[in-house]
Protein backbone atom coordinates (compact mmCIF):
# COMPACT_ATOMS: atom_id res chain seq x y z
CA UNK A 1 0.00 0.00 0.00
CA UNK A 2 3.19 2.41 0.63
CA UNK A 3 4.56 1.86 -2.81
CA UNK A 4 1.19 2.27 -4.41
CA UNK A 5 0.12 5.38 -2.33
CA UNK A 6 3.70 6.81 -3.00
CA UNK A 7 3.01 6.56 -7.04
CA UNK A 8 -0.31 7.64 -6.85
CA UNK A 9 -2.67 4.47 -7.59
CA UNK A 10 -6.04 4.68 -6.65
CA UNK A 11 -6.77 3.18 -2.88
CA UNK A 12 -9.42 0.91 -4.15
CA UNK A 13 -7.70 -0.12 -7.35
CA UNK A 14 -4.33 -0.91 -5.18
CA UNK A 15 -6.38 -2.88 -2.64
CA UNK A 16 -8.20 -4.92 -5.25
CA UNK A 17 -4.52 -5.92 -6.80
CA UNK A 18 -3.19 -6.92 -3.44
CA UNK A 19 -5.74 -9.10 -2.99
CA UNK A 20 -5.04 -10.92 -6.25
CA UNK A 21 -0.97 -11.21 -5.27
CA UNK A 22 -1.59 -12.28 -1.62
CA UNK A 23 -3.89 -14.91 -2.87
CA UNK A 24 -1.52 -16.16 -5.95
CA UNK A 25 1.14 -16.60 -3.30
CA UNK A 26 -0.51 -18.29 -1.12
CA UNK A 27 -1.61 -21.45 -3.36
CA UNK A 28 -1.71 -24.78 -2.97
CA UNK A 29 1.35 -26.37 -3.62
CA UNK A 30 3.87 -23.74 -2.83
CA UNK A 31 6.58 -23.84 -0.15
CA UNK A 32 8.93 -21.69 -0.58
CA UNK A 33 7.69 -19.02 -3.35
CA UNK A 34 5.39 -17.22 -1.06
CA UNK A 35 4.86 -14.06 0.43
CA UNK A 36 7.37 -14.57 3.07
CA UNK A 37 9.94 -15.15 0.17
CA UNK A 38 8.78 -11.78 -1.23
CA UNK A 39 8.99 -9.91 2.09
CA UNK A 40 12.67 -11.09 2.15
CA UNK A 41 13.41 -9.85 -1.46
CA UNK A 42 11.98 -6.58 -0.76
CA UNK A 43 14.02 -6.42 2.37
CA UNK A 44 17.46 -7.44 0.36
CA UNK A 45 16.75 -4.86 -2.06
CA UNK A 46 16.28 -1.85 0.15
CA UNK A 47 19.81 -2.91 1.83
CA UNK A 48 21.61 -3.91 -1.45
CA UNK A 49 20.22 -0.45 -2.59
CA UNK A 50 18.46 1.70 -0.32
CA UNK A 51 17.17 4.31 -2.89
CA UNK A 52 15.82 1.77 -5.40
CA UNK A 53 13.53 3.21 -8.01
CA UNK A 54 9.99 2.12 -7.65
CA UNK A 55 10.31 0.16 -10.78
CA UNK A 56 12.80 -2.35 -9.13
CA UNK A 57 10.19 -2.87 -5.98
CA UNK A 58 7.34 -3.60 -7.96
CA UNK A 59 9.64 -6.30 -10.13
CA UNK A 60 10.56 -7.86 -6.56
CA UNK A 61 6.82 -7.93 -5.94
CA UNK A 62 5.60 -9.37 -8.82
CA UNK A 63 8.27 -12.02 -9.90
CA UNK A 64 7.33 -15.66 -8.74
CA UNK A 65 3.55 -14.21 -8.82
CA UNK A 66 3.19 -16.72 -11.44
CA UNK A 67 4.66 -19.95 -10.28
CA UNK A 68 4.62 -23.59 -11.56
CA UNK A 69 7.31 -25.86 -11.04
CA UNK A 70 5.78 -28.06 -14.03
CA UNK A 71 6.05 -24.89 -16.41
CA UNK A 72 9.57 -23.53 -17.71
CA UNK A 73 8.10 -19.86 -18.54
CA UNK A 74 6.99 -18.43 -15.14
CA UNK A 75 8.95 -15.36 -15.76
CA UNK A 76 7.57 -14.33 -18.91
CA UNK A 77 4.05 -15.03 -17.55
CA UNK A 78 5.10 -13.64 -14.24
CA UNK A 79 6.35 -10.24 -16.54
CA UNK A 80 2.55 -10.77 -18.37
CA UNK A 81 0.52 -10.20 -14.80
CA UNK A 82 3.08 -7.40 -13.85
CA UNK A 83 2.14 -5.65 -17.30
CA UNK A 84 -1.49 -6.51 -16.68
CA UNK A 85 -1.43 -5.44 -13.00
CA UNK A 86 0.13 -2.47 -13.73
CA UNK A 87 -1.82 -0.86 -16.42
CA UNK A 88 -4.87 -1.34 -14.05
CA UNK A 89 -3.12 0.69 -11.22
CA UNK A 90 -2.58 3.54 -14.09
CA UNK A 91 1.53 2.66 -13.98
CA UNK A 92 1.71 1.64 -17.49
CA UNK A 93 4.81 3.70 -18.18
CA UNK A 94 6.64 1.32 -16.01
CA UNK A 95 5.49 -2.12 -18.19
CA UNK A 96 8.54 -2.36 -19.79
CA UNK A 97 11.08 -1.69 -17.43
CA UNK A 98 9.29 -4.06 -14.58
CA UNK A 99 9.02 -6.89 -17.08
CA UNK A 100 12.61 -6.40 -18.50
CA UNK A 101 13.77 -6.94 -14.99
CA UNK A 102 11.36 -10.16 -13.77
CA UNK A 103 12.85 -11.78 -17.58
CA UNK A 104 16.28 -11.23 -15.44
CA UNK A 105 15.29 -13.70 -12.72
CA UNK A 106 14.78 -16.77 -15.52
CA UNK A 107 18.41 -16.97 -15.99
CA UNK A 108 19.60 -15.28 -13.13
CA UNK A 109 22.39 -13.09 -15.10
CA UNK A 110 21.62 -9.61 -15.44
CA UNK A 111 23.09 -7.12 -17.94
CA UNK A 112 26.65 -5.75 -17.00
CA UNK A 113 26.06 -2.41 -15.39
CA UNK A 114 22.40 -2.72 -14.68
CA UNK A 115 22.19 -1.89 -11.06
CA UNK A 116 18.17 -2.70 -10.35
CA UNK A 117 18.39 -5.97 -12.52
CA UNK A 118 22.04 -6.77 -10.33
CA UNK A 119 19.98 -5.98 -7.14
CA UNK A 120 16.86 -7.80 -7.98
CA UNK A 121 18.78 -11.18 -8.80
CA UNK A 122 21.25 -10.72 -6.24
CA UNK A 123 18.12 -10.69 -3.70
CA UNK A 124 16.27 -13.48 -5.10
CA UNK A 125 19.60 -15.31 -4.40
CA UNK A 126 20.25 -14.31 -1.42
CA UNK A 127 18.82 -17.57 0.69
CA UNK A 128 21.99 -19.47 -1.03
CA UNK A 129 23.85 -17.63 1.40
CA UNK A 130 22.32 -17.47 4.38
CA UNK A 131 23.16 -19.34 7.14
CA UNK A 132 23.09 -23.21 7.17
CA UNK A 133 19.72 -23.90 8.79
CA UNK A 134 17.85 -21.51 7.17
CA UNK A 135 19.45 -23.00 3.48
CA UNK A 136 18.27 -26.33 4.40
CA UNK A 137 14.74 -25.20 5.27
CA UNK A 138 14.82 -23.73 1.77
CA UNK A 139 15.97 -27.33 0.12
CA UNK A 140 13.22 -28.85 1.92
CA UNK A 141 10.63 -26.33 0.78
CA UNK A 142 12.34 -26.55 -2.89
CA UNK A 143 11.46 -30.13 -2.73
CA UNK A 144 8.20 -29.92 -1.25
CA UNK A 145 7.32 -27.44 -4.45
CA UNK A 146 8.99 -30.81 -6.61
CA UNK A 147 7.10 -33.40 -4.57
CA UNK A 148 5.54 -34.71 -8.20
CA UNK A 149 9.12 -35.64 -9.51
CA UNK A 150 10.67 -38.95 -8.47
CA UNK A 151 13.90 -38.93 -6.01
CA UNK A 152 16.39 -39.77 -8.57
CA UNK A 153 15.19 -37.52 -11.13
CA UNK A 154 14.73 -34.91 -8.30
CA UNK A 155 18.14 -35.55 -7.09
CA UNK A 156 20.53 -35.59 -10.54
CA UNK A 157 18.54 -32.20 -11.53
CA UNK A 158 19.24 -30.45 -8.19
CA UNK A 159 22.51 -31.51 -8.27
CA UNK A 160 22.91 -29.79 -11.96
CA UNK A 161 21.33 -26.97 -11.10
CA UNK A 162 23.18 -26.42 -8.60
CA UNK A 163 26.52 -27.06 -10.16
CA UNK A 164 25.93 -24.90 -12.46
CA UNK A 165 25.67 -21.92 -10.10
CA UNK A 166 28.54 -23.15 -8.70
CA UNK A 167 30.75 -22.97 -12.04
CA UNK A 168 29.57 -19.41 -12.81
CA UNK A 169 32.53 -16.72 -11.76
CA UNK A 170 30.44 -15.50 -9.41
CA UNK A 171 26.68 -16.02 -8.13
CA UNK A 172 26.15 -12.10 -6.80
CA UNK A 173 26.95 -9.20 -9.02
CA UNK A 174 26.83 -6.08 -6.53
CA UNK A 175 29.81 -5.98 -4.31
CA UNK A 176 27.62 -5.73 -1.19
CA UNK A 177 25.98 -9.16 -1.74
CA UNK A 178 29.59 -10.94 -3.02
CA UNK A 179 31.37 -10.22 0.02
CA UNK A 180 28.07 -10.91 2.39
CA UNK A 181 26.84 -14.10 0.90
CA UNK A 182 29.29 -15.65 -1.87
CA UNK A 183 31.50 -17.77 0.14
CA UNK A 184 28.20 -19.25 1.81
CA UNK A 185 26.63 -19.98 -0.70
CA UNK A 186 28.81 -21.91 -2.30
CA UNK A 187 29.66 -24.11 1.44
CA UNK A 188 25.82 -24.48 1.47
CA UNK A 189 25.94 -25.69 -2.07
CA UNK A 190 28.10 -28.36 -2.05
CA UNK A 191 26.95 -29.50 1.51
CA UNK A 192 23.35 -29.95 -0.81
CA UNK A 193 24.93 -31.47 -3.67
CA UNK A 194 26.89 -34.14 -1.26
CA UNK A 195 23.97 -34.76 -0.01
CA UNK A 196 22.15 -35.12 -3.14
CA UNK A 197 24.70 -37.89 -4.06
CA UNK A 198 24.55 -40.24 -1.23
CA UNK A 199 20.64 -40.09 -1.94
CA UNK A 200 20.91 -40.95 -5.26
CA UNK A 201 23.33 -43.86 -4.45
CA UNK A 202 20.74 -45.23 -1.66
CA UNK A 203 18.02 -45.40 -4.20
CA UNK A 204 20.14 -46.39 -6.94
Amino acid sequence: MALCQGLGVNLTVAQAVYADVRARYGENGRYYHTLTHIQRVLQDVDWLYPDAPPTLHCAAWFHDIVYDPRRHDNEARSAAYATDALAAMGLSSLNGRVAQLILCTQTHQPPPEDREAQTLVDADLAILGTAAVAYDQYAAAIRQEYGFVPEDVYGNGRWRVLQGFAERPCIYHTAQAFHAWESHAHANMQREQAQLAASMRNTG
